[in-house]
């Protein structure tokens, strides 16, 4: 059973980002009957000279580079990098160290050059027409920096899905319980086009399974401004002043034509600064919408059923929508909302897992450096040098989310963080499992003990990946000492 993940356009990617680090953390892809889940990520985006996308792919192949050293296939029991996230060329491959997510959407050439408007007759009433339906900068934009907010030109481009490699290896691989999640900004240009385009080429491809499959998607609405573009820049058309009326547009059109199962939404207002209008770095910082909008994928696959009774056209959409507890600018454990706490726990498991495998290797005197094998030649490994790799993208993310408009901070963030304090804002470490240590104040020494006490009965699990054993060892450790907070 597999959710096949399409991320449409820079929004996307940065969804998809955002769910990898959910997903590192430990939390699970689990579907109506608590079974789990491999998600198939599809990355789709024309622009890929952008740092996000080549960003996004770095992320998503450390990740499955490290879970493949870790296990081949499922990861039993409670673990960091618990769900599989497969390529769709690797998909039943069982090769999950050498993923694929890109497709190359790239054109090097101009919308204009793309519908071959220089071959049709000056005078021809086709050149009225294109003239009529697009401006003289969408038909000389050049397509290798995307769609730059035009849906109109984006539903043109992308009208080929079907006859993409990926799509028919879509189509192909595609089984009877599986399932389709789709994410997109509908204020833009790939997204607003690119969904409604790939739902109707499900819903009409030649897999009868796929024709009748469940799908669901989130429709990010404006969660940011940009800067007003520069008027010595003809080129650049980004508007965000134009953003709330494309929505409308878009919305306007699904509500009518899009024929889904469940349908996510999301917007923010609360931006005070807007990013930098630069279409060709679009260097924002990560989103605490693009974290939450995430967390669509997991409801779906949890409350969503695979198999559907009715035929799609007879089925009933049901709509959702995200929301938080207290619109603060700056949202934590306190003021987030209780539905949104369990993600937090699992970010703080997370982010005490970077700081324990950052201290642990210098306890020169800890025991499993002899008993389990964790000692320099594991600490050198190519597999501890890429967590560490991993783990560094992890802390930039955090602090992306802390540092935007509005913040998302649930943690006192430190890059050489030394466990001197709890990581929760607000809150403090209160250990009521060991009255032995309660007057011991806290830090990396709980982790420690709890590792040493653990061991035993890991040595009974027979483990043989080292990697394995360490990683859910400290999963256990960590959950363990990090529940005792007030």
């Amino acid at each position: 059973m597999s959710t096949f993940l399409f991320c449409i356009g820079g929004t996307g990617l940065r969804v998809m980002k955002s769910l990898t680090m959910l997903l590192a953390s430990g939390y699970k892809a689990c579907n109506e009957n608590g079974e789990d889940e491999d998600i198939i990520p599809v990355l789709i985006d024309p622009h890929k000279s952008l740092d996000e996308f080549t960003h996004c792919k770095k992320i998503l192949d450390n990740y499955c580079e490290i879970r493949s050293m870790m296990t081949k296939g499922a990861l039993p029991g409670d673990n960091f990098f618990h769900t599989r996230l497969v390529s769709l060329e690797n998909l039943g491959l069982n090769d999950e160290a050498n993923p694929n997510f890109d497709y190359d959407l790239r054109l090097d050439c101009s919308f204009g050059e793309f519908i071959q408007k220089g071959k049709l007759p000056t005078d021809s009433v086709n050149q009225d027409l294109i003239n009529l339906l697009y401006s003289e900068s969408n038909i000389n934009r050049s397509l290798a920096v995307g769609f730059k907010g035009s849906p109109n030109v984006g539903c043109v481009v992308l009208n080929n899905f079907n006859d993409q490699n990926w799509f028919q290896q879509f189509t192909a691989k595609f089984g009877q319980r599986d399932r389709v999640f789709i994410v997109a900004s509908v204020f833009g240009g790939t997204g607003a086009s690119g969904f409604p385009l790939l739902v109707k080429k499900i819903r009409s491809c030649g897999n009868t399974y796929l024709q009748n499959a469940t799908i669901g998607a989130i429709a990010v609405m404006p969660y940011f401004e940009l800067t007003p573009p520069k008027k010595e820049d003809p080129n650049n058309d980004i508007n965000s002043s134009c953003f709330i009326t494309k929505t409308k547009a878009a919305l306007s059109y699904y509500d009518k034509e899009l024929k889904v199962d469940s349908l996510y939404y999301i917007a923010d207002d609360k931006q005070q600064k807007p990013y930098a209008n630069d279409e060709e770095q679009q260097q924002n910082g990560t989103h605490f919408i693009e974290f939450i909008s995430a967390t669509s994928v997991l409801h779906f696959i949890k409350t969503t059923p695979a198999e559907q009774a009715k035929r799609p056209a007879d089925r009933k959409t049901e709509y959702y929508s995200i929301c938080i507890d207290k619109n603060a600018e700056v949202l934590n454990w306190d003021n987030i909302g209780l539905a949104h706490q369990e993600l937090i726990y699992s970010l703080l498991n997370y982010y005490t897992f970077i700081s324990v495998n950052k201290l642990i290797r210098s306890e020169r005197d800890f025991p499993l450096r002899l008993t389990s094998g964790f000692n320099d030649t594991f600490y050198d490994s190519g597999f501890f040098q890429l967590l560490e790799k991993f783990n560094k993208e992890y802390y930039l993310w955090l602090k992306e989310l802390s540092e935007n408009d509005r913040a998302f901070a649930p943690f006192r963030l430190g890059e050489n963080n030394r466990l001197d304090d709890f990581p929760l804002v607000g809150h403090e470490f209160t250990n009521t499992k060991k009255c032995l240590w309660k007057k011991i104040p806290y830090g990396l020494s709980y982790y420690l003990h709890e590792l040493i006490l653990l061991e035993k009965n890991y040595d009974k699990l027979n483990i043989d990946n080292v990697y394995e054993k360490y990683t859910k060892m400290m999963y256990e450790a960590i959950d363990n000492m990090n529940r005792f907070v007030k």
